[in-house]
């Protein structure tokens, strides 16, 4: 009888122009892997096929697989990303996404349309999908001044129960600069449940960066980096309502958990904050 394996979990950088490899394979028999098994069609796909994003942004393709792949050790590799950019496979998260391939640009690589092909190949096999990644030049989408936030947001730390709510403000998009420059928010007051008001001790926020494109009309579920299946992944954290950061090119937003706004933990609605936020946002230029 044939063993069956699953691909484990990896997560690895690929340099530009470099070859990933992910040899995990992992055989829930727990016994030894027997000769790989494959059928003739390809075992993945991706999707979308196409993604148009601007530079500094960070592409989220899924890997979807579309055959089972048998006791094998294999390789991934990728070809034709822009200077600049780097990427990311993790595989073996589960139905119905089997993996995700993160491709980060950076606020220097140069617009354009770049066609990738995709491999996967063992000893014997190997399968390639295409994609396009379209590079548009970027324009700086944030707002300075004092804003009131009573966005839901669901925050999903390894499931159900570490589920945490909170408050998101509007996506922030940051463009390559000529000159070094800070990003700095305070939170200036805020109300919770019951109405009362927030004493501004010990309350924690967090910038994330977002690991999708295009970024969503308002923020109401992140996935934190400690899963396989993020969209989110933290940049800087502020303690006492006030975070100051150094601005690099991407796309962002601000994070308030409302367990740290509330004086009395209670049962909220999924999108239904009990607290409100009001928050400055300053960009300087620094030395």
């Amino acid at each position: 009888m044939t063993k069956r394996a699953i691909i484990g979990i990896a997560l690895i950088t690929v340099a530009v122009g470099i070859a990933c490899r992910i040899s995990s394979v992992r055989d829930l028999t727990g016994g030894t892997t027997s000769t790989a098994e494959w059928r003739s069609e390809s075992p993945f796909r991706l999707a979308p096929n196409r993604l148009t994003l601007p530079m500094g942004a960070v592409a989220r393709f899924d890997v979807l697989r579309t055959e089972t792949l048998l006791n094998a050790s294999f390789e991934w590799s990728i070809e034709g990303l822009p200077s600049g950019a780097s990427a990311e496979f993790s595989t073996g998260i589960g139905y119905p996404v089997d993996g995700v391939l993160l491709i980060r640009t950076s606020g220097t690589s140069p617009p354009g349309i770049y066609p990738l092909g995709v491999t996967l190949s063992s000893d014997e096999h190997t399968w390639s999908e295409e994609i396009t990644l379209e590079l548009t030049p970027c324009q700086e989408m944030v707002q300075t001044g004092t804003f009131v936030t009573q966005t839901g947001v669901a925050q999903l730390a390894g499931g159900p129960s570490t589920l945490v709510y909170g408050n998101g403000s509007y996506v922030m998009v940051f463009c390559a600069s000529t000159t070094a420059r800070r990003l700095t928010v305070r939170v200036q007051s805020a109300t919770n449940q019951q109405g009362e008001p927030w004493t501004g001790t010990d309350a924690a926020l967090t910038l994330f960066r977002l690991l999708d494109w295009p970024p969503p009309d308002a923020i109401t579920e992140i996935v934190t980096e400690n899963r396989d299946d993020r969209n989110v992944e933290s940049v800087a954290t502020g303690d006492d309502g006030i975070l100051s950061w150094d601005i690099t090119p991407g796309v962002f937003f601000i994070y308030f958990p409302q367990h740290q706004f509330r004086e009395t933990p209670s049962e909220i609605a999924r999108f239904s904050p009990a607290i409100s936020v009001t928050y400055h946002i300053d960009v300087e230029s620094t030395p």
